[in-house]
């Protein structure tokens, strides 16, 4: 469960603002870059932070705080991945309690 609780944690993105990234805020990250793709008209996104209310991104920097959620939330499962792999391995009780988030 833990994996799982990680990737729903706020991240910051290489722009400074933090971001939400709940299952919704997931959800609306996908389909606004949907539109983006799909509408190369749209040159500006109003999206809201954590840190500094709503704010305007440029096309390109909505594209990198999109990139910026992917590298956070696939982070958190290559951890989860590695951790796995080590409880997996152990051989005593101590091994595995050793292992921790």
């Amino acid at each position: 469960m833990t994996c799982e609780e990680e990737i729903l944690k706020p991240f910051t993105a290489t722009n400074g603002h933090v971001y939400a990234f709940e299952m919704k805020d997931q959800i609306n990250f996908n389909q606004q870059l949907s539109l983006i793709t799909l509408d190369e008209s749209i040159t500006e996104i109003i999206w809201k932070t954590e840190d500094s209310g709503v704010l305007v991104h440029t096309r390109d920097e909505f594209i990198q705080v999109v990139a910026n959620a992917e590298t956070h939330k696939r982070s958190n499962i290559t951890k989860y991945w590695t951790l796995k792999a080590q409880v997996q391995s152990a051989t005593t009780i101590e091994g595995i309690e050793a292992i921790t988030w």
